[in-house]
């Protein structure tokens, strides 16, 4: 029976040869994403050295044909490439380009550009638009831009799985009204706890995703815009919400009723403060008091009730 054949993107056994004293190559077969078998080498002072060294090559090993992206590249470098794309193509006008490259270069590189792609994580991403918007926070809302757009080429030429911006949700703002100048979005939320990123539910995504795709471009950048292209007033909202749900037997249901029932069924099928922070609170004491259902039943205490109804051994 004929050895089965390597999966794409998978190493087969290393092999060892000693070149000198001191000098030790490890090699092994690799089916690249073109589907060619390859033989990769590495070396070091010793066995141990020359494995270590093969194994870093080949996981930072790009594909062939795939513009040189792969787990080893640096969020700096796919950043600029990603910015060398889009002047290419001419999808952004050259203040914009200006502006973007600015923010790789001041932001995006000294503080996660030394990161592989694939250690760009969910979570280090936030920390690091967390620490961009207490400095500027319209800044950490570009440098979001620039990340979604990088971590997607990424995730297109299989350097990593998922884009881990594309799939978050990033809370930095609020809408306010100003005086004399109308509905503004607000570069900070209400308090500290409030700016936070969420990973999001695949089917949030698909409906955000369907949504965008089917609708016009806009001035505010926005998936929910007023029919104008502007910010949706919050007031006009609620208002419509309520003529939808006239007379439909969910006329209770208010946009506190879905935060409610996140945070209900977070805090039974996980734990509050998991709650609390989904919702934006630092303390879970706000999300047990105000959002959180509490039990209509009481949990099954039989094994002690019936204490009571037992006769006193004798």
């Amino acid at each position: 029976m004929p050895r089965p054949g390597l999966v794409v993107g998978r190493h087969g056994e290393i092999t060892y040869t000693r070149r000198e004293p001191g000098r030790w190559t490890a090699s092994a077969h690799v089916r690249d994403r073109d589907g060619s078998r390859r033989r990769v080498r590495a070396t070091g002072a010793n066995k141990t050295r020359a494995r270590l060294a093969l194994e870093d090559k080949l996981e930072g090993r790009p594909s062939f044909g795939d513009g040189g992206i792969g787990a080893a590249t640096t969020v700096a470098q796919v950043a600029e490439l990603w910015l060398d794309g889009r002047a290419a193509s001419a999808a952004l006008a050259a203040q914009a380009l200006d502006r973007h490259r600015t923010l790789v270069e001041n932001h995006i590189k000294p503080g996660i550009g030394n990161l592989r792609v694939g250690e760009a994580t969910v979570g280090r991403i936030d920390q690091f638009l967390r620490r961009t918007a207490k400095k500027v926070p319209t800044q950490a809302r570009h440098c979001r831009t620039i990340l979604n757009g990088a971590l997607a080429m990424a995730a297109r030429h299989d350097a990593i799985a998922v884009n881990p911006v594309r799939e978050t949700a990033t809370t930095s703002g609020t809408l306010v009204y100003v005086k004399g100048e109308g509905l503004i979005r607000q570069d900070h939320p209400k308090t500290d706890a409030g700016w936070r990123t969420v990973v999001l539910p695949a089917f949030a995504v698909q409906t955000l995703r369907r949504t965008r795709a089917a609708q016009a471009a806009n001035d505010a950048d926005v998936v929910f815009p007023a029919a104008a292209g502007t910010l949706r007033s919050p007031a006009n909202f609620r208002r419509k919400w309520r003529a939808a749900r006239r007379d439909t037997g969910f006329e209770w249901v208010t946009p506190r009723s879905f935060r409610k029932t996140v945070a209900t069924l977070l805090d039974r099928e996980r734990t509050t403060a998991d709650a609390a922070a989904q919702l934006g609170y630092s303390s879970p004491n706000v999300t047990r008091t105000h959002y959180i259902q509490k039990a209509h039943q009481a949990p099954d205490l039989t094994d002690v009730l019936d204490q009571l109804g037992t006769s006193p051994q004798r």
